[in-house]
């Protein structure tokens, strides 16, 4: 088997990354005169996909680049958004497909997750708070019912540890 021969180096693309004005003006006006793109790029020596690129972003009579965005439908009304909107807030512990279900609209949860987003609503997961027990309950009762006598000086001498770091005789946070 013989070994296999380098392609030429022919109509290569430029070395260079970055187009200049007059280059994409150049493809523009090629293209203008109704040159394929594979023509064009044998002829200002590009790329075939660069040539493209340059056709799709750049308009020729002015000579901006295109916003290109995709413009769809707005898939829902108000009255469905303030529907859509009702139902996650009573049921935002639900995932999205259920909210949908419950609200009856036949939508993504891709549109639901951008109608909630435009009113500043965002999902997230809450966090786990411990159920409190039988006997947790009793506990604070009782001691709900033994201080219930105190006097002002009495819970002015209470120190409530669990609210915030204290270190007596200092300032808090200062140093």
């Amino acid at each position: 088997m013989s070994p296999r021969k380098k392609p030429s180096p022919g109509p290569n693309p430029c070395p260079k990354t970055v187009l200049s004005d007059s280059e994409i003006m150049r493809i523009l006006t090629v293209s203008h005169s109704g040159h394929s793109a594979r023509a064009i790029a044998e002829k200002v020596r590009w790329g075939p996909s660069t040539v493209c690129r340059i056709l799709r972003t750049y308009d020729y009579n002015t000579f901006d680049g295109r916003v290109i965005t995709r413009i769809c439908e707005r898939k829902t009304t108000k009255h469905e958004d303030r529907i859509l909107l009702r139902a996650a807030k009573t049921h935002d512990d639900r995932c999205f497909r259920d909210i949908i279900t419950i609200s009856g609209i036949n939508i993504s949860p891709t549109t639901l997750r951008r109608r909630l987003k435009e009113v500043e609503l965002f999902s997230g997961i809450r966090r786990w708070k411990p159920v409190l027990k039988p006997q947790h309950k009793h506990a604070h009762l009782a001691w709900a019912k033994k201080h219930v006598n105190w006097t002002f000086d009495q819970w002015f001498r209470v120190i409530w540890s669990d609210e915030s770091s204290i270190v007596l005789g200092q300032k808090s946070r200062c140093r």
